[in-house]
């Protein structure tokens, strides 16, 4: 191995085991060369997608939940139910049409810290029920985010037990982020 290399050592609790990965080039986990990665993959996945315009989105929370999917990991498919949820209600309140989303998972950030965060490819528009195609290129980010923060809270203390703290962190994520959570949501995606 080359001193200069960035690399990651995991070392297994139980029997001392010592694995070292090399973050070079062309790694997935490599915070730089997993760009490219995930570039390449939406340019491959917008190849299969209908011909629409899509919207980039990004699902973010408040730094005082990640703790909780870092010690429940059962929480990361509520999580990606709440933005379906979300983007679903989103549409069908409405326009009353169901949209094309594709969901994708990154529990960490950047700097490989713990960052629960949802990469959210959606169709501007949708079906109505009698099969008509509704565009909407529109969104309305207040209702967005508002929707977002009801659909992630309300699920996540369905899940996580009744316990006093649990219920005053809600209680206080719903107060202090009157606004709902953050959402990215400007980045038109068209297929050429």
């Amino acid at each position: 191995m080359i001193p200069s290399m960035v690399f990651l050592t995991y070392k297994c609790a139980k029997c001392d085991t010592t694995k070292i990965v090399p973050l070079a080039c062309k790694s997935r986990i490599c915070p730089q060369c997993g760009k490219k990665h995930a570039d390449q993959w939406v340019d491959e996945l917008v190849d299969r997608l209908f011909v629409v315009p899509h919207r980039h989105m990004v699902f973010t929370m408040p730094e005082e939940l990640w703790v909780m999917f870092e010690a429940y990991q059962s929480l990361f498919k509520v999580l990606m139910d709440a933005v379906s949820n979300t983007v679903q209600q989103l549409l069908k309140d409405k326009h009353r049409a169901v949209s094309g989303v594709v969901c994708v998972l990154h529990p960490y950030g950047e700097e490989l810290n713990l960052n629960p965060h949802v990469h959210v490819l959606l169709t501007e528009g949708g079906l109505t029920r009698a099969g008509e195609c509704v565009s909407v290129s529109f969104l309305e980010y207040g209702a967005l985010r508002r929707i977002w923060q009801y659909q992630l809270l309300t699920m996540v203390k369905r899940v996580l037990s009744r316990s006093l703290e649990n219920s005053r962190l809600i209680d206080r994520l719903f107060r202090e982020y009157r606004d709902g959570f953050y959402v990215y949501a400007k980045c038109r995606v068209s297929k050429q």
